[in-house]
């Protein structure tokens, strides 16, 4: 059984909405919704991990840099 590495551990919590939005338009949904610790007027996303979800997030931030 292959075991995979993750560069943000098990559950990637998302706390920007335009994130939040491309990834839901990818089919991943959020395991949970919570407000922010540091600001509550803000929601955070958990995600639960994994490969796939981590290349969305790349692919994600290489769109903005461009």
């Amino acid at each position: 059984m292959k075991v995979e590495k993750l560069k943000y551990g098990a559950v990637y919590y998302c706390n920007r909405l335009k994130l939040y939005s491309f990834l839901t338009s990818k089919g991943f949904e959020p395991k949970f919704i919570s407000h922010n610790i540091r600001n509550p007027k803000h929601l955070v996303w958990a995600f639960d991990n994994s490969s796939r979800l981590e290349e969305a997030i790349e692919e994600y931030y290489q769109l903005i840099e461009n």
